[in-house]
C-alpha cells in the first residue's frame, strides 16, 4: 500500500497537484476500465502490486484489468479524495495525515463508498462478505493522503461522538457521510464485528 500511495503522490506532482479520478467519464458515461489504478500504473511498473496476498478475492480482476485488492476513497456525493468528477486538488485536503486515500477492498469497483462498504455484498459469502477487506486479524490497512500507511480496525476510521471522519477531505472533525453519520458508522462497525467473530 505504501508503494500505491507513493505512486499516487508521484501522479499528483506531475498533474497540477491533483489526485487522479477514481474512474473516468467518457462521453457522459462512467468507464471503470480506466481508473486511478491505470493512471498510476506507469509509476509502479507492475500490476502485481495491486494484489494483496492475504485477500481471498485477489485472483479476480477489476474492469480496468488490475487485480482486485484495493479501492480508492471516492464517492461523488461527498468530499472524498478520488472522485470521478475531476481530480481533487491536493490543497483541498485539510488534514492529509488523517484522510484516507486507499483502502483494502473485496470489490471490483475502483472506489470504496463509506456508506456502502458493508451493504454491497452478500454477508453469507465467506469469499466476499463485504466490500471493505479487514482480514488481517480484524484489521485493515489504510493509505493516507500524506503517503503513510496504518493498520486499523475499520470502525476506528469513523465515529459519531466526537465527530471523526477519516474519509472526508474536509475532516476529520466532520460527521461521517449521510445524514447524521450513523449509516456510515454502522457500516464500519458491522465490518469490524464480522472480521472479529
Amino acid at each position: 500500500m505504501k508503494q500505491l500511495a507513493l505512486g499516487v503522490l508521484q501522479y499528483v506532482q506531475d498533474y497540477d497537484e491533483k489526485y487522479p479520478m477514481r474512474s473516468y467519464n467518457f462521453n457522459g458515461a462512467m468507464d471503470e476500465t480506466h481508473s486511478w489504478r491505470t493512471e498510476i500504473q506507469p509509476y509502479l511498473k507492475s500490476a502485481a502490486i495491486f494484489q494483496c496476498p492475504s485477500n481471498p478475492t485477489n485472483g479476480w480482476t477489476c474492469p480496468d484489468g488490475m487485480p482486485r485488492s484495493y479501492g480508492a476513497n471516492g464517492h461523488d456525493a461527498y468530499a472524498t479524495i478520488m472522485r470521478s468528477q475531476g481530480g481533487t486538488a491536493i490543497a483541498a485536503v485539510q488534514s492529509p495525515a488523517s484522510c484516507i486515500l486507499i483502502c483494502e477492498s473485496n470489490s471490483s469497483w475502483s472506489e470504496m463508498n463509506l456508506d456502502g462498504c458493508w451493504d454491497w455484498f452478500d454477508h453469507n459469502n465467506a469469499m466476499e462478505p463485504c466490500a471493505l477487506f479487514a482480514g488481517h486479524s480484524g484489521m485493515s490497512n489504510f493509505a493516507f493522503a500524506d503517503g503513510h500507511v496504518k493498520a486499523m480496525k475499520p470502525v476506528a476510521t469513523v465515529s459519531l461522538a466526537p465527530p471523526l471522519n477519516m474519509w472526508a477531505t474536509n475532516g476529520p472533525n466532520v460527521l461521517p457521510f449521510g445524514g447524521d453519520g450513523s449509516n456510515a458508522y454502522n457500516q464500519m462497525l458491522q465490518i469490524t464485528n464480522y472480521y472479529n467473530r
